[in-house]
């Protein structure tokens, strides 16, 4: 492969993590406007919960696309290309509700509401009760999808 054609290819892979990092942001302030159109008919502490919840969500998907646009950026104008070691890979991290929430409405259409994640999680991956007074068990129709997404993002075996 030659360095000209090595490059575009680079390119094109950054390019598709910056849509995945804009997906992913976009997401996250969608999940927001609905939880703020819910939260007069939360609980308090529920909706405040909630709430706090989605803002660290967005704040993490604007700060992964704002490192994914800077490393496109230096690369497409500079040709720096990123250190495999550090910028290639996204940070290690647990897998969170915004992660399958992102993961689902990319490869299925809808956003799972964190609720269902947490029923599924005890279906799946036998994780233990969450109580809340705003919970809610997952649509039969909607736990495949996200126990796909377990599997995806490797919280689950095949």
């Amino acid at each position: 492969m030659s360095e000209r054609e090595r490059k575009r290819r680079l390119e094109e892979v950054w390019r598709q993590k910056l849509n995945e990092a804009e997906d992913a942001y976009g997401i996250a302030l969608a999940h927001i406007q609905q939880i703020q159109a819910d939260y007069r008919s939360l609980p308090p502490s529920d909706g405040n919960f909630a709430l706090q919840q989605a803002l660290t969500f967005q704040e993490m998907a604007r700060d992964e696309y704002t490192r994914v646009l800077q490393t496109f950026t230096r690369l497409v104008l500079y040709g720096e290309e990123p250190n495999e070691g550090s910028e290639a890979t996204p940070h290690a991290r647990p897998v969170s509700d915004f992660d399958i929430q992102h993961w689902v409405s990319t490869h299925h259409g809808f956003v799972p509401h964190p609720s269902w994640i947490a029923h599924c999680r005890e279906l799946y991956l036998s994780a233990p009760p969450v109580e809340s007074s705003a919970r809610s068990h997952c649509p039969p129709d909607k736990r495949m999808a996200i126990r796909e997404a377990f599997v995806a993002l490797g919280l689950a075996p095949e």
